[in-house]
């Protein structure tokens, strides 16, 4: 069983056709982003996390 992420376009490809993780790059640069710019006003409080959803897409490699 492989299992990929980012779901790139070869991915999805009849010679690959790899199960993977479709995770979306501009919406986890803005978390990113976000979470930095609160630290940056306020660098004393308490460390935060930011959860991005990663559907599966499901191939024939799993």
């Amino acid at each position: 069983m492989v299992i990929g992420f980012d779901d790139i376009p070869a991915a999805g490809w009849n010679a690959y056709s790899l199960t993977t993780f479709r995770q979306d790059p501009m919406v986890m640069a803005a978390q990113a982003l976000q979470l930095l710019e609160r630290r940056q006003a306020q660098p004393q409080a308490p460390t935060s996390k930011a959860e991005v959803s990663a559907p599966l897409v499901r191939r024939q490699s799993a």
